[in-house]
């Protein structure tokens, strides 16, 4: 089986992408909980919680200060002839932001003066990663007369992902299971009434020793190109995955992650973010077995650390909350 973390963060690396031994692997366990998430619900379901298919959706939000890589992991993944998940099974789209209408649908007067229903971005790109540079952007329009309840919207669709809105036009009534990446800048971040924990945050404030590596690693970008070869193995391997996703019975979390979360005192709800990372990282990296005639997704705790060959590297992120 493919090891797509190993495959995905060598082409990162290859293009000078600042830090991607760090920065880039929240984003590649994101892939794999999208695709454990569509397999799981349109399945048989092998992961359950009350009773209930388990949401496996792992929404990013990286918070740094402009120009510090919001946009550029953004478009390596999602923008542009060379992205890592273009051409691969994964759909994906890029938004500016959003009204209330605009996320959940509305209807408009038809020519006959029968309402019609137009969907919203969330049916629309029901089984997308969604990607917004700029987080701020859409929380501001909560704030408008016409999107009052933007944020319960948003609430909604970001965690069981069931919108349910009753207008005088008609009803809108479905479900959605599109995974958000998003950025924002520290002075600008609004994560009340919930928000914040319906994302793993990436929180990094660069130092003076990191903004003189990013100089000199955006000087040795010049005139790399990708891999084409690395590409099509990436997205192949993508693909493949998406398969062997069908055919999981069950999945398996070493107890030792659990006694991890006990010792760090971790809140339940970052816990369930830490499950869904570390269950998108295993099917990346091809951690199935046959046990018998069970096919089972094994979490190794290896899966918790990071590599680096800068050691600077290591200083200034934060994980959801924890310094790592």
């Amino acid at each position: 089986m493919p090891d797509l973390v190993e495959l995905i963060l060598r082409e990162l690396e290859r293009r000078q992408v600042l830090f991607a031994r760090k920065i880039g692997v929240p984003y590649i366990a994101s892939i794999g909980a999208h695709i454990l998430n569509l397999a799981n619900y349109a399945g048989h379901g092998f992961i359950w919680e009350h009773g209930e298919r388990m949401n496996l959706r792992l929404h990013l939000l990286m918070i740094a200060p402009t120009g510090f890589g919001k946009s550029l992991y953004r478009k390596q993944f999602l923008s542009g002839e060379y992205a890592i998940l273009k051409d691969s099974t994964i759909k994906y789209a890029n938004i500016l932001t959003i009204t209330e209408a605009g996320l959940v649908g509305t209807y408009k007067p038809g020519e006959d003066g029968e309402p019609v229903y137009i969907p919203g971005v969330a049916f629309k790109y029901r089984e997308h990663i969604i990607a917004c540079d700029e987080f701020h952007a859409i929380s501001a329009m909560t704030k408008a007369q016409h999107s009052k309840t933007l944020d319960e919207a948003l609430l909604m669709v970001l965690d069981s992902g069931e919108v349910h809105k009753d207008l005088a036009s008609g009803p809108i009534h479905y479900s959605t299971q599109f995974t958000l990446w998003a950025g924002t800048q520290p002075v600008r971040l609004d994560l009340s009434s919930g928000m914040g924990r319906r994302f793993l945050a990436m929180v990094w404030i660069p130092n003076r020793r990191q903004r003189q590596r990013l100089r000199i690693i955006r000087r040795k970008a010049h005139r790399i190109r990708p891999d084409f070869q690395r590409l099509e193995a990436i997205r192949k391997g993508i693909a493949l995955k998406a398969e062997q996703a069908k055919d999981i019975d069950d999945v398996e979390i070493p107890e030792r992650f659990y006694q991890l979360m006990d010792e760090l005192e971790v809140v339940h709800y970052i816990e369930a973010l830490y499950e869904r990372f570390v269950l998108g990282y295993a099917l990346m990296k091809g951690w199935i077995v046959n046990e018998g005639e069970v096919r089972v997704l094994k979490v190794k705790m290896t899966c918790l650390l990071y590599t680096s060959d800068a050691a600077d590297e290591l200083d200034g992120v934060d994980l959801g909350g924890r310094r790592i």
